[in-house]
């Protein structure tokens, strides 16, 4: 590790953090013990970093499923920590029989593809996560209307304060949700019929 020869991912985290105040700092594989993972939901709450892995595309079926929860409980909290999607490819060449390659990924909205315009792009959460999925997201800002869209039939789930799903839209291509204004915040998830 750069850290000083640690894996101990705080002390990562904070170096990473000095070294370098611009950096964007994901906390990887959140629940995952066999690397050092599994973090306590209070360093979860107190760590410095600005996005969370929800999901993990090389841990697929062993990957925890509470990693949403946890992001629930810091955006509960009143942080805002961004949630991202990962294939966490190390091989393309498939030489250990399982195809990493682009099974998780973010999709960064910016018109201008540079370092400065990506960076900008990721700490103002001009992302998603996706996990062999697109998704739209759109919001009306006179309406106070957030509204969803995919290719693919899907099912879509506003998702609210303490992990409160506050409407699911199913078997369709496009949802929405007008803001009532008690959230404190709205995610949006989208789970496509095809994958």
């Amino acid at each position: 590790s750069v850290a000083g020869n640690t894996t101990d991912k705080p002390t990562v985290l904070a170096y990473h953090r000095a070294n370098n105040p611009n950096a964007f700092l994901i906390l990887n594989h959140p629940n995952l013990s066999i690397y050092g993972g599994d973090y306590s939901d209070s360093e979860i709450l107190n760590l410095d970093y600005d996005c969370i892995e929800l999901f993990d595309a090389a841990y697929d079926d062993d990957y925890p499923t509470n990693v949403e929860d946890k992001w629930d409980m810091v955006l509960s909290s009143g942080r805002l920590i961004w949630g991202s999607c990962s294939d966490d490819c190390h091989d393309i060449t498939d030489s250990d029989g399982y195809d990493e390659f682009c099974h998780g990924w973010i999709d960064i909205l910016s018109d201008v593809n540079d370092q400065n315009s990506i960076l900008t792009a990721l700490k103002n959460g001009h992302f998603y996560g996706c996990v062999r999925h697109d998704i739209s997201i759109n919001y009306n800002s006179s309406t106070y209307t957030i509204t969803a869209t995919s290719s693919s039939t899907s099912k879509f789930e506003f998702i609210g304060y303490n992990g409160v799903v506050y409407k699911t839209v199913d078997n369709s291509t496009s949802a929405s949700y007008t803001i009532n204004g008690d959230e404190k915040y709205i995610r949006v998830k989208s789970t496509s019929k095809a994958n």
